[in-house]
């Protein structure tokens, strides 16, 4: 019973309250309210107690400090000046604290891999029910309008994909998975997250057969084969019957982006014309979407615009660190894993938004190889 009844898993069934909204609890009442503000003090709580002994930070800890507290002083002049609402450091919180949560929880205590492994499956659940949530939603708007959609639930299953290096002694099983969440994916019509996904899986291929005793590489190539030929099989058959999914494709070798050519020029050209301080500091968060009329789906123009040349720059470190910590672990056991993370949230941050859409899965992942890392250190150290 203890091992069911602790905080990590507290923590857990919190983050899947929350993003069920509408399932299980109402949406935006006072209970789904009270379960973010308890959510945010233990993320809080934690990201003081990491910073609270020197020895828990790491350089990228140090980055991600000076990122969530640019974010904050931003947001929080943000709302005195135009007395907003608060929800974009909401949405910044509930992005970048969960990494100081579980770096703190796995440092507590050691975690064992089959926690993980149910992670895995538990977050898959609370983001198929986000899946189903949406989709019904949209078909009355379907049905009206004769056209197809997009399901803005994409990042959230490509998120998953680091969370399958704890199933490495299951290759099968983690095929089963890879190819599940590929179709699902490939089902949202999202160009961004299929991109990311089919990268995402090439690392995966790559980094399994080279961590692969010599003895077992044939045959795991061959499992490697057999996957990709049904992979591409069904992707094929499954193009070849979606006429939106065509359609997307086609518009997007005909320069179609969803409005980004149009929106990375006003972002651009709000910059370069900006006014010393607005250049360099920028205009305040969320003015960009405020006045251009959306987003920049882009993190760089997005910073550059809001926070000037002072938080790109503050971006830029977060990222050098980040990539840094992933690129210099040795540990075939880590690196996989964090490097996995890079790969999805880097190339976010080209043709979407990263900074405010980290999901819960990734931040575990983050957690548990920042702390082994340091483990690590700790015993170079002592030796």
């Amino acid at each position: 019973m203890k091992k069911i009844i602790n905080i990590e898993n507290f923590f857990l069934i919190l983050w899947g309250l929350y993003y069920t909204q509408g399932v299980f609890i109402p949406q935006g009442s006072i209970i789904s309210r009270a379960i973010l503000v308890v959510y945010l003090l233990i993320s809080l709580y934690c990201m003081v107690k990491v910073n609270q002994y020197v020895r828990l930070r790491s350089k990228y800890v140090r980055a991600l400090n000076f990122l969530v507290l640019m974010l904050s002083v931003y947001c929080l002049i943000t709302i005195i000046i135009n007395q907003g609402e608060g929800d974009q450091l909401k949405a910044i919180y509930l992005s970048l604290l969960p990494t100081y949560t579980f770096y703190y929880f796995i440092q507590k205590k050691q975690i064992s891999e089959n926690w993980y492994r149910w992670v895995l499956i538990y977050c898959a659940a609370i983001f198929g029910v986000q899946y189903m949530v949406y989709y019904n939603a949209m078909q009355e708007y379907l049905l009206e309008a004769e056209e197809g959609f997009t399901i803005n639930v994409a990042y959230q299953f490509v998120a998953l994909l680091p969370l399958l290096w704890f199933w490495r002694e299951k290759p099968m099983l983690q095929y089963v998975f890879l190819f599940f969440v590929l179709l699902v994916v490939l089902s949202t019509a999202k160009r961004g997250a299929i991109l990311i996904s089919f990268l995402c899986m090439l690392y995966y291929v790559s980094q399994s057969l080279r961590n692969r005793a010599p003895s077992q590489k044939f045959g795991y190539f061959m499992l490697v084969v057999l996957f990709l030929f049904v992979l591409l099989h069904f992707s094929e058959n499954y193009y070849l019957n979606n006429a939106y999914l065509q359609d997307r494709w086609e518009g997007t070798q005909e320069g179609n982006s969803s409005g980004r050519n149009y929106i990375y020029p006003k972002y651009w050209n709000v910059f370069v014309n900006s006014d010393s301080w607005e250049f360099l500091f920028g205009h305040g968060m969320g003015w960009g979407r405020g006045h251009i009329g959306q987003s920049a789906h882009n993190d760089w123009l997005q910073f550059l615009v809001d926070y000037g040349l002072f938080g790109t720059v503050v971006y830029l470190y977060y990222w050098i660190v980040f990539i840094r910590t992933g690129t210099k672990d040795h540990d075939n056991k880590t690196r996989p894993i964090i490097c996995s993370v890079i790969i999805i949230y880097f190339m976010a941050t080209l043709f979407s938004m990263s900074y405010n859409a980290i999901e819960l899965p990734a931040s575990i992942c983050l957690g548990y190889s920042l702390s082994e890392q340091k483990n690590r250190r700790t015993k170079l150290m002592s030796g």
